[in-house]
């Protein structure tokens, strides 16, 4: 990965987070001021006087933010893949699942497909491939990894047999959708 790419990577991940959390904080705070209405939802929520933090600073401020953003890191390639990153991650990953998905009092959650394509879901999604050791490759790299055609890969993902996943740093038609290699590997039974 050349330095240009790593730095794309870094202010990818930082703007995805930062947004993110933004709109979650937003999100929230509407939820919040509905439920007691009249109530100065951020009286309620910081101490008086206090501003909501927004942008660059929820990556400073926020624990929850500065976690998401490791895994964006992690998700985008740029963590080290030590096992101790990878078990952290996953922590992380599955709070995050818990956070937005859950229901109160209930031990499971079903996460929405919608949620995969959105520029935190995509991340999201490529940090868990990483956890479990897998990479995203195109379906060009699928393609010739499995000695098929890209239109076959493509029929494959088209008909769910091969899950397809969002690349968010590439361009609307070109690229755009990544498998796991692992599985392209067992559907052609590729051995490693």
């Amino acid at each position: 990965m050349t330095n240009d790419e790593t730095r794309q990577k870094e202010a990818y991940a930082r703007e995805t987070v930062a947004n993110f959390a933004q709109a979650l904080w937003e999100s929230r705070s509407w939820q919040l001021s509905r439920m007691l209405a009249g109530a100065d939802v951020n009286l309620l929520l910081m101490d008086k006087g206090a501003r909501v933090p927004f942008r660059e600073e929820w990556l400073t401020m926020g624990m929850e933010p500065q976690e998401w953003l490791f895994m964006a890191r992690a998700g985008l390639g740029l963590v080290e893949p030590a096992s101790e990153n990878r078990a952290y991650v996953r922590e992380i990953v599955q709070s995050l699942a818990e956070w937005l998905f859950a229901i109160p009092g209930e031990a499971s959650y079903e996460i929405p497909l919608a949620w995969y394509e959105t520029p935190m879901g995509a991340l999201w999604a490529a940090a868990l491939i990483w956890v479990e050791g897998d990479e995203l490759i195109t379906l060009k790299e699928a393609a010739e990894l499995a000695r098929v055609s890209v239109q076959a890969i493509s029929t494959r993902v088209s008909r769910g047999t091969l899950t397809a996943y969002i690349n968010p740093l590439a361009p609307r038609h070109q690229g755009r959708r990544l498998v796991r290699k692992q599985e392209v590997m067992e559907l052609y039974g590729i051995e490693s």
